[in-house]
């Protein structure tokens, strides 16, 4: 089975990085609570703690599997029309691991052992090989892509509004 990281760098990380954009993903523990829609004003991914805003259907879905894999960062290639060309398998890999998790979780009945495994999965098959591309973030730090909050500031939030 194709591993969801080693196309990640075959695919995306082989573009060079002007061909990508940094997306920080904070916020990210929400397997199985995820929503997508569309707005007037693009397209919003829904998690349990946060809202992301996305300008194309293709950049949500993009984002959406990585999310759902616990990836805090992810890179995304700026050409669309790429980014429609490789979507599909993307998605694919993520459903067919999604599957076998399912399939293989079915006489499982403790909760956190399947949440567990699910966590453990995800890791594994999100493996990035050592050989691909690296960037470091300095050379992203004139992207054009707004500064997400960290995490940590995400939490001060919360504690003040329900303070």
């Amino acid at each position: 089975m194709e591993m969801i990281g080693e196309y990640y760098a075959d695919k995306i990380l082989s573009q060079g990085r002007e061909k990508l954009a940094k997306r920080e993903l904070v916020g990210y523990s929400c397997f199985g609570e995820t929503r997508m829609e569309q707005d007037l004003f693009g397209w919003k991914i829904h998690t349990k703690r946060r809202t992301f805003e996305f300008d194309s259907e293709l950049e949500a879905r993009y984002c959406l599997i990585f999310l759902e894999l616990g990836w805090r960062t992810v890179l995304i290639p700026t050409d669309l029309n790429y980014l429609a060309e490789i979507l599909p398998r993307l998605e694919y890999l993520k459903m067919r691991a999604d599957e076998v998790i399912g399939n293989g979780l079915k006489r499982v009945f403790g909760r956190k052992i399947r949440w567990d495994a699910r966590i453990k999965t995800y890791q594994k098959i999100s493996i990035i090989p050592a050989d691909a591309p690296r960037f470091d973030d300095v050379e992203f730090a004139n992207s054009g892509e707004e500064e997400e909050d960290t995490e940590e500031e995400f939490d001060e939030e919360l504690e003040e509004e329900y303070a």
